[in-house]
């Protein structure tokens, strides 16, 4: 069994195939629960402005060597990697783990900012190309289907 997605709706809402995880940063010992966009395009996983706020990472706490630049639609920005585990819980109770680099973007101006809080987090190929992926607007499915090597050991659900 899959991990099953939705379509988000709302008034700024893009009918976009999404998907939720839980996010660990280890070294910052930071969590949360997070909605993922599914984007087939981009390389990399990448929190939103507003996922950063939400999970109360300190920019200070980042380390400024790990900036990368990134090409983009948008043309080049700039994000911050950071070692994450990505937990997804499938309908039958199982979970996966993927172990990645997860990007962060820099805080631009208080305009800036305004425009990057309203962008969503979004789930990468690092992790759609590990998966099965299973989209259909009209039947209002979405469903990752991550292997059975990315499922957690029973002792390891117990730490989590």
């Amino acid at each position: 069994m899959g991990i099953k997605g939705f379509f988000p709706t709302g008034f700024h809402m893009l009918p976009a195939p999404s998907v939720q995880a839980a996010l660990f940063l280890p070294r910052l010992n930071l969590q949360g629960l997070t909605s993922f966009m599914i984007d087939t395009g981009a390389d990399n996983t990448t929190l939103s402005l507003s996922d950063v706020e939400r999970i109360n990472l300190s920019y200070r706490q980042i380390k400024r060597s790990s900036a990368v630049g990134v090409e983009g639609i948008a043309g080049e920005q700039l994000f911050y990697q950071e070692a994450a585990l990505l937990i997804f819980r499938a309908e039958d109770a199982k979970q996966y783990v993927f172990s990645i680099m997860v990007h962060i973007p820099r805080r631009g101006t208080s305009g800036q900012a305004e425009q990057q809080r309203r962008l969503p987090s979004i789930l990468g190929r690092d992790v759609i190309n590990q998966c099965r992926l299973v989209v259909s607007f009209h039947e209002g499915i979405v469903e990752l289907v991550p292997p059975e090597g990315a499922m957690l050991p029973v002792a390891m659900r117990r730490l989590l």
